[in-house]
């Protein structure tokens, strides 16, 4: 079994867009959920060390950095 991968968000940072893209052009399933981020919620500062978009939670590790993540 795969673990799903949510995407961590904001509807308008380009970096999140490359993720985006690159996970949508490689066919990889994902659950995206946007973010305001100038009310970030507690839970997402927890797994981003930085308070920044993208972020992608595999299980429970959680990637950031967008070029990190499309590699």
């Amino acid at each position: 079994m795969t673990a799903k991968l949510k995407l961590i968000s904001h509807a308008l940072c380009p970096y999140v867009q490359r993720v985006v893209i690159a996970l949508t052009e490689k066919g990889v399933p994902f659950e995206r959920i946007d973010i305001d981020l100038n009310n970030k919620p507690d839970w997402f500062l927890k797994i981003s060390p930085l308070g920044k978009t993208p972020v992608l939670v595999v299980g429970h590790t959680a990637v950031f950095e967008s070029a990190v993540i499309v590699e």
